[in-house]
């Protein structure tokens, strides 16, 4: 079985958990601990995603990243924020 590529798994975890926003640090977590990835190449395929309007991306008060599913989601579920 060959292994799923760090961008599909991205996009099904994000894809699978949404509306919610999810923390780019446990994307890094879980691409390091349960998908064998380096933490840092999943917030680069992160922002691939983000510029091909798949993902959104927001910044928290904080200065935190945070992202999260949109591509083929009705234009209203996308306002919900």
């Amino acid at each position: 079985m060959s292994k799923q590529s760090l961008r599909q798994l991205t996009e099904n975890y994000l894809e699978h958990n949404y509306p919610n926003f999810i923390h780019k640090g446990d994307l890094e977590k879980k691409a390091i601990n349960e998908w064998g990835y380096e933490g840092d190449n999943v917030a680069r395929r992160c922002r691939e995603l983000k510029n091909e309007g798949i993902v959104e991306k927001k910044l928290d008060i904080k200065g935190r990243v945070w992202y999260k599913y949109i591509k083929n989601m009705p234009p209203e579920k996308n306002q919900q924020r």
